[in-house]
């Protein structure tokens, strides 16, 4: 049972859901099955901890059928059927959260029965849970279209031949979600264009933004139709540090306009601006990301089910630490460990603190971090082996430098979830941190004419070493060992 799909989609489910999840599967409207709703009540005990010899199915098979030979098909079959609940579950849960299409699946299925009675109240009901949403979102123009497309059938059943305002409102309400959706699927588009090189095309666009630069409506109506436009213009690279700033100006001042899902899709298109600006040398972007980060922070779209994704969290921390903010870097390490996923929580907490300690020049305190984490992903486990290699050649552990080196040349050899390239890269910063710690060690032994000759040699190297991990420390430590003066 560990590994099935339906335990994995229950360990998804917080205490309250899997208690309605519960009261679903009890109810006689959605499942009759007494052995289903005992399956259940066994599996939902065995939460949040869910313990792999007690998941065991000739164990739950016994539960159910005491007196039973274990019978594999029967047992699939019932864990299928509570499979099945739990997406219908979810499907309920999530039409509860919309009640404009709880009231548009109710008007619909009235006018299937020429129920027309109750149509109009009904209706201004639906009007009126527009007008109290905040949110100007695609779905928000998508529920108006629906609205009055119901009211014009409404209107067109009387068999009244006079003008219905309803229609144009329809029509009117089409349009803005058609092009608002578009807008969002040009930006989609032309991110994925930049991130994998693809080849799609948004057709009919040029019209479209034609059409938006004669649209005269204003407020913050108008607001989220430009956050996308500017979003657009940033990705196109039309004026793109101008337009990145008025989308990110727009995006923090009406962050309250999008649902959360929505907003960090938006979020995201501008973070990957940014960090392509870093990409390409632009440094000063970092300054950029981590305030976008603090914004993300402070209306919690960086959480996803009540949880930061270790990435983030990473990405969070190293945006810190590189500008030097190095109290708040440790301060929000602290405050947000417990909003990471339970196993991912170790090996996060320890990299990004050692990585702290690192920039501070605390080595051995970096060194400290990583000596009980075992890193299972090939990120943070190169990861840390780097910072454990640039703390052995700051503190001149020359034993323990020289074996990392070597565990580390073998680590990157064999790995399979490293591209070549980033192997290549890799083992070419192991080749130059090697040899500049061999000049480092024996500077002070050197005439300055010798010492100078090597310099020079290895400064070429450092120019020529292509692809290059690190290259920004492999500079500054080779600045700081040349400042050095040699003997004579």
């Amino acid at each position: 049972m560990k590994n099935s799909r339906l335990l994995s989609y229950l360990k998804e489910l917080n205490p309250k859901e899997r208690k309605r999840f519960r009261d679903f599967v009890f109810s006689p409207y959605f499942n009759k099955n007494q052995k289903v709703r005992q399956l259940c009540e066994q599996l939902l005990r065995l939460a949040p901890a869910w313990d792999d010899k007690k998941l065991d199915r000739q164990l739950l098979y016994k539960a159910l059928f005491p007196t039973e030979a274990f019978h594999k098909g029967r047992f699939n079959n019932l864990v299928s059927d509570l499979l099945h609940l739990l997406y219908d579950f979810l499907a309920q849960s999530r039409l509860e959260t919309r009640p404009q299409l709880q009231r548009h699946l109710l008007l619909d299925e009235l006018l299937r029965r020429e129920l027309h009675r109750d149509i109009e109240r009904l209706a201004r009901g639906y009007s009126q849970l527009q007008r109290q949403t905040k949110l100007r979102h695609i779905d928000f123009y998508l529920d108006e279209y629906q609205l009055y497309e119901k009211l014009d059938r409404h209107f067109f059943s009387k068999g009244v031949r006079t003008y219905d305002e309803n229609l144009q409102q329809k029509n009117d309400a089409l349009d803005r979600f058609y092009l608002l959706s578009k807008l969002r699927m040009a930006a989609d588009m032309t991110s994925r264009n930049l991130v994998v090189g693809s080849a799609y095309e948004c057709h009919w666009l040029p019209d479209l933004l034609r059409h938006y630069s004669r649209w005269e409506g204003g407020g913050e109506e108008r607001a989220v139709f430009e956050i996308y436009h500017q979003v657009l213009q940033m990705l196109q690279g039309k004026e793109g540090e101008k337009a990145y700033g008025q989308a990110k100006r727009l995006v923090v001042a009406h962050h309250h306009l999008f649902p959360q899902e929505e907003l960090r899709e938006v979020y995201i298109f501008i973070l990957n601006y940014c960090i392509r600006q870093i990409n390409s040398g632009n440094s000063r972007y970092f300054r950029e990301l981590l305030d976008l980060y603090k914004a993300m922070l402070d209306s919690e779209v960086v959480f996803r089910n009540g949880y930061m994704p270790q990435w983030t969290f990473k990405n969070i921390s190293t945006a810190g630490i590189r500008l030097k903010e190095f109290e708040w870097t440790e301060q929000f390490i602290l405050r947000y460990q417990e909003q990471l996923l339970a196993e991912e929580r170790p090996n996060a907490i320890a990299f990004n603190l050692a990585a702290l300690y690192y920039a501070q020049k605390d080595y051995p305190r970096a060194l400290s971090q990583l000596h009980n984490v075992e890193f299972i992903n090939a990120s943070y486990h190169l990861g840390a082996k780097l910072i454990q290699l640039k703390s052995y050649y700051e503190l001149d552990e020359s034993e323990a430098f020289l074996a990392l080196i070597e565990a580390s040349k073998k680590y990157i050899s064999r790995n399979r979830q490293l591209s070549e390239h980033a192997k290549n890269a890799n083992l070419n910063f192991l080749h130059f941190i090697r040899r500049l710690f061999q000049l480092k060690s024996s500077q002070y032994r050197l005439r300055t004419v010798e010492f100078k000759k090597k310099e020079r040699a290895l400064s070429e190297r450092l120019e020529q070493l292509q692809p290059l991990a690190n290259k920004d420390w492999l500079e500054e430590a080779f600045s700081n060992l040349s400042s050095r003066p040699a003997s004579k």
